[in-house]
């Protein structure tokens, strides 16, 4: 009887402690099965925030790339409005300091704090068409008296004629309407400018059309870009 009793006690332990075992397997199923959702929860929240973050950097990248663009624009329209011009030569009239086809750049600020100087190179519209740009060798500032004489240029009354080896030995004839009628003196007024190519013979300048205004010149001639780079100098007259 004591016998029957134990053994059935045994049973009823083992029992007990497999309900137990089992309940203890559940519950850590359970908690396992809690942490692999939130686990899930987790990656699922941070693929999301990545995804916007991605959308995010996306847009930033495109917003400051359109900045780029939008500054280099606005850089680009003041240099080139308010700081430099530049140019293509068309006409053979500078030959033989600058050839048709050169590419140039012209300073706008050179006259900001000073005038115009003689031997220097400008770009000024062209007072028949404003429309058009032309580049021409200083001769004649304010208040200087030109003749043009023997095919030479004298200024102020001097007895030496310009030195201008940019001319390359070229006569400076009268043959123009404007100089012809002032046979072949000139005297420049306040803030005017008389002008001529540096190749004579083919350009149609001052001796045609008379001076040219201040407020009418854009840059001095500065730098030679294409096809070769060089800097443009102006003349100097001793």
């Amino acid at each position: 009887m004591d016998d029957n009793y134990k053994d059935t006690e045994v049973i009823v332990k083992e029992e007990n402690i497999s309900e137990e075992a089992k309940a203890k397997r559940a519950e850590a199923q359970i908690e396992q099965a809690i942490r692999a959702a939130a686990l899930d929860d987790e990656a699922a929240i941070s693929a999301a925030e990545e995804k916007k973050k991605n959308k995010v950097d996306v847009k930033r990248e495109i917003f400051s790339w359109i900045l780029v663009i939008v500054v280099a624009y606005i850089l680009a329209f003041c240099i080139t409005h308010f700081v430099i011009i530049k140019t293509e030569v068309i006409s053979s009239s500078m030959v033989h300091t600058l050839e048709v086809g050169d590419r140039v750049i012209g300073n706008r600020l050179a006259y900001l704090f000073k005038e115009p100087a003689r031997g220097d190179i400008i770009f000024f519209a062209y007072p028949g068409d404003e429309r058009e740009t032309y580049v021409k060798r200083v001769i004649g500032c304010p208040g200087d008296t030109v003749v043009i004489a023997d095919g030479k240029v004298f200024v102020n009354g001097s007895a030496d004629a310009l030195n201008e080896p940019y001319v390359n030995g070229q006569k400076t004839k009268i043959n123009g309407e404007f100089i012809t009628e002032k046979e072949g003196t000139v005297v420049v007024p306040d803030g005017c400018f008389f002008v001529l190519g540096d190749n004579r013979s083919g350009s149609q300048d001052s001796r045609e059309w008379g001076f040219v205004s201040k407020d009418e010149i854009y840059a001095k001639a500065w730098l030679r870009y294409k096809p070769t780079i060089d800097v443009i100098k102006s003349a100097t007259y001793d």
